[in-house]
């Protein structure tokens, strides 16, 4: 069962998740330059995507508690009341 955050709460969280993914993506640049002497604009890409990785992750699950699948958590259920929202959008548009 899920637990219910407001939005400070959810707020902090998000912060907090983004928090861990800058540790991440600093340690992984540090670790790659100093250590294994990698070329630091490389090293900067990958710990972009290590924190990003562990950002997702941590976000999906924690912050905001989704239960949906990867890919359907962007879809419109009911795409027919998506498409006519649209055409009048657009209608109103050419006027």
């Amino acid at each position: 069962m899920k637990k219910e955050k407001g939005t400070i709460g959810q707020f902090l969280m998000f912060a907090g998740v983004g928090a861990i993914g800058t540790v991440g993506h600093y340690t992984t640049l540090i670790v790659l330059v100093q250590f294994w002497k990698v070329d630091p604009v490389f090293a900067s890409s990958f710990g972009f995507v290590v924190g990003a990785v562990i950002n997702y992750i941590l976000n999906y699950h924690f912050t905001f508690q989704s239960e949906a699948a990867y890919g359907s958590a962007g879809e419109v259920p009911d795409r027919r009341h998506h498409r006519r929202r649209h055409q009048r959008r657009n209608h109103v548009l050419r006027c």
